[in-house]
C-alpha cells in the first residue's frame, strides 16, 4: 500500500467518528483531520475540524468566556487544564499547526492560553526546545507572555486603586477595602488576567463595598477585559482582529454554527 492510500485509508477511519460520533474529540483527532484534509483537499472536513478549533479558541471575548460549555475538544484540554506541562504541550503543538496551514486567526487565543502557565513550564517543554515552532513566534510569545502578566495588576485590577465614588454611602469602608485586596492581590497568580477576578471571587474579596462601589468596580473590570481582548493582537505582535475575523471567516464560513458539545 503507498503512502498516499495508507493516509487516505487512515484519514477515513478517523473521520467516521469524526463526523458521527457523539462525544467530545481529543485535539490530536482533530489535528490530524484537518492536517490529512488540507493535504488531499478534502473541503468539508477541513472546515468541519477548523470549526471545532474555532469553540476552542474564539474570536471574541464573549465567546472566550462560554469556551468550556461549548468546546467540543476533550474536557481535559479545557481551560482549567493550564497547570500541567501536558496542557502546555497540547497549546504549542496546535500553535505548531495553526502556523504551518496559516491559520493566524487561531494564534491570539493560542497565546493566551499558553502564557497562563508559568514561564518555567513553558521553556522546559519539548515542544518549546523541539524546533517546531519559529524563533519569531518564540520571541513575540515571550514579549505578549509578560506584557499579559502585566495586565493583570496595570489594567485589570486599577479598579482598585481609582478614586473614591462621590455618591459613595462609607468611603473609608470602601476606600479600606480596596487597599486590603490591592495588597492581597500582589501574590495573586498573574498570568490570566482575564480570570483574575470570576463570579464567585467579588463576595468574599469585596463584598464590604457599599452597593454603588461594588456595582461601579465590576463594570469597570469588565470594561478592563474588553480593552484588553481588542488589543489581545497587538500584544503577541498579530494583525488587528478584524483582519483576523475575516479571515476566519473566508476558512470556517457556516460550519461553526453546526457544531454543538457532543455533536
Amino acid at each position: 500500500m503507498t503512502d498516499r492510500r495508507r493516509n487516505i485509508f487512515s484519514c477515513r477511519s478517523m473521520t467516521r467518528g469524526f463526523l458521527n460520533g457523539h462525544r467530545r474529540r481529543p485535539y490530536e483527532v482533530v489535528l490530524a483531520v484537518l492536517k490529512l484534509s488540507t493535504k488531499y483537499e478534502v473541503g468539508y472536513l477541513r472546515k468541519r475540524a477548523l470549526a471545532h478549533l474555532s469553540l476552542a479558541y474564539p474570536l471574541s471575548l464573549d465567546q472566550w468566556d462560554k469556551r468550556e460549555t461549548v468546546s467540543t475538544l476533550s474536557a481535559e484540554n479545557d481551560v482549567d487544564a493550564w497547570l500541567g506541562s501536558k496542557a502546555t504541550s497540547k497549546t504549542l503543538n496546535v500553535i505548531a499547526a495553526a502556523e504551518g496551514l496559516n491559520l493566524p486567526w487561531l494564534l491570539p487565543a493560542l497565546f493566551y492560553e499558553l502564557s497562563t502557565a508559568t514561564l518555567e513550564l513553558l521553556l522546559h517543554d519539548s515542544k518549546w526546545n523541539d524546533g517546531s515552532i519559529d524563533p519569531k513566534t518564540k520571541h513575540n510569545i515571550l514579549v505578549g507572555y509578560y506584557e499579559q502578566t502585566n495586565a493583570t495588576q496595570s489594567r485589570m485590577l486599577n479598579f482598585l486603586y481609582c478614586d473614591p465614588l462621590e455618591r459613595c454611602s462609607s468611603k473609608d469602608v470602601c476606600g479600606e477595602v480596596r487597599r486590603r485586596v490591592y495588597c492581597d492581590s500582589q501574590i495573586w497568580l498573574k498570568t490570566k488576567p482575564l480570570e483574575v477576578m470570576e463570579d464567585g471571587d467579588w463576595d468574599p474579596f469585596l463584598g464590604d463595598l457599599c452597593a454603588l462601589c461594588l456595582q461601579v468596580s465590576k463594570v469597570r473590570f469588565q470594561q478592563a477585559r474588553q480593552e484588553f481582548w481588542e488589543t489581545l493582537p497587538e500584544i503577541y505582535g498579530l494583525p488587528k482582529w478584524e483582519v483576523l475575523v475575516g479571515l476566519h471567516e473566508d476558512d470556517v464560513g457556516q460550519s461553526q454554527a453546526m457544531l454543538q458539545v457532543g455533536d
